[in-house]
This record gives structure tokens, C-alpha cells and sequence, in this order.
């Protein structure tokens, strides 16, 4: 029994040196870890700056939105107006042609 007791003692201690990580590999893990927070925390700041890039960007498409209206009215009257002008130049071109056949 005190062998069987002496053998599962030794086999526990053994078991945790081998199931602990030695300082180095602590160490080298620690230092991927502070460096794994340090590349999230720069991954955040880059993503809030792109949150707030998209929602400036949102705003002015809005903005673009609610002036199509306007320049589309503009644009209209802008046509009508420069066919108008066509049709006077034609009638001008037309009552020179006969006045000068007279």
C-alpha cells in the first residue's frame, strides 16, 4: 500500500512538472498575449475610424439625395429653355433665307 501511495505521489508531482509551463514559455506567452491585446486595440482605433468615415460618407450621399430634386428641376428648365432658344434661332435663320430671296 505505502508503495502503491509512494508511486501515485511521485507520479502526481511529475505530472504537474511536466502540466506547468516553465518561466520562458510563460513569459513568451505572456508577450504574445499583451502583443495579440496591443494589435486588437489598433484593429478597434482602425475600425472607429472607418465607422466614422462611412457615417460622413452617408451624410453627404443624404445630402446628394435631397439636392437631385433641385438639379433635376434646374436641368429641366435649362432644356426647355435652350429648345425654346433652338426654335427662335431656327424661325430667325428661316426669315433670313426668305428675305434674302427677295
Amino acid at each position: 500500500m505505502k508503495e502503491k501511495l509512494r508511486v501515485l505521489l511521485l507520479a502526481s508531482f511529475f505530472g504537474l512538472g511536466v502540466g506547468l509551463p516553465d518561466c520562458n514559455n510563460q513569459q513568451g506567452l505572456q508577450q504574445k498575449l499583451e502583443a495579440m491585446e496591443a494589435s486588437h486595440k489598433e484593429i478597434a482605433r482602425k475600425i472607429q475610424a472607418i465607422e466614422t468615415h462611412l457615417r460622413t460618407i452617408d451624410g453627404d450621399i443624404t445630402e446628394m439625395k435631397g439636392l437631385l430634386p433641385q438639379i433635376t428641376n434646374v436641368l429641366t428648365a435649362q432644356k426647355t429653355s435652350v429648345s425654346k432658344l433652338e426654335a427662335d434661332v431656327k424661325v430667325l435663320q428661316d426669315s433670313l433665307k426668305k428675305k434674302r430671296r427677295l
